[in-house]
């Protein structure tokens, strides 16, 4: 059965995404961190131009955040909010098991 979509529900399911984005996004920064010293040693090691090291390293702050991203948006999924949960449904029945009776009588 469908739930309301109400305010007081979008709400809480923004809420339980959005504190666990904030918290991801703490964890990217730390993790772009480490990353970022690292290419800024090793590009200054090599002599490499600054605009290059740069440009490299914002691919990879584009990868962390983009990868990390989509994490609490799964951790939500399936979660149980009290009288509803946040499940996917397909949109077509699903086929019958071999050996069961359909639920609609063959002609």
């Amino acid at each position: 059965m469908e739930a309301e979509k109400s305010w007081g529900n979008v709400v809480r399911v923004w809420w339980a995404y959005a504190w666990r984005s904030f918290l991801m996004m703490i964890v990217a920064f730390i993790i772009h961190l480490v990353l970022n010293l690292i290419i800024v040693i090793v590009g200054n090691s090599f002599e490499l131009p600054p605009r290059l090291v740069t440009g490299f390293d914002f691919l990879v702050k584009c990868a962390v955040f983009l990868s990390l991203s989509i994490v609490p948006m799964r951790l939500i999924m399936g979660k149980d909010f009290g009288h509803f949960r946040l499940v996917m449904l397909t949109k077509e029945p699903p086929a019958p098991v071999a050996g069961q009776a359909s639920p609609t009588p063959q002609a």
